[in-house]
């Protein structure tokens, strides 16, 4: 198993159904296109090419509709795996987790971490796509209404 880098999560005032699909058109989204894939072919990540089961960097390794999407790839620098958890919580809504894991061999690999890793670059991107699956799923909070007063 590949050493944990980080765990990021976020409380979503929704079901994991619905979750579900706003965690897969985000992913889908953050890796297709032409940026994402230039760049996963550049570091010679496999698979680089988006597909039906890959995203540009990501075999989809897992997928259990809703609770669990992980994401696997290599490229140069790195092997490594990302792993989206949705659970219902007890006291309402659900808890959307994304844990990543990777090994960065040799010289290069410990640069490549250096700058992606040590930067908060990586850490900021996770929680970019777990706010964006948040804003997409969560319900609105109807304002708070207030009885008319009578006129005097």
């Amino acid at each position: 198993m590949l050493p944990t880098i980080d765990v990021h999560e976020v409380t979503i005032d929704a079901t994991p159904e619905a979750i579900w699909p706003a965690l897969l058109r985000t992913v889908r989204g953050a890796f297709s296109g032409p940026l994402p894939t230039a760049y996963a072919r550049a570091i010679r990540s496999r698979p680089w090419q988006p597909s039906r089961d890959t995203l540009a960097g990501f075999r989809i390794t897992e997928s259990v509709e809703p609770a669990a999407l992980t994401l696997e790839g290599q490229h140069l620098f790195s092997v490594y795996a990302l792993s989206f958890h949705i659970a219902a919580r007890p006291e309402g809504g659900s808890r959307l987790s994304a844990e990543s894991r990777a090994d960065f061999p040799g010289p290069h690999g410990a640069l490549y971490r250096l700058a992606v890793i040590s930067s908060g670059f990586h850490a900021r991107s996770v929680r970019r796509l777990l706010a964006t699956v948040s804003r997409r799923t969560s319900r609105p909070v109807p304002p708070a209404r207030h009885p008319q007063r009578p006129a005097p």
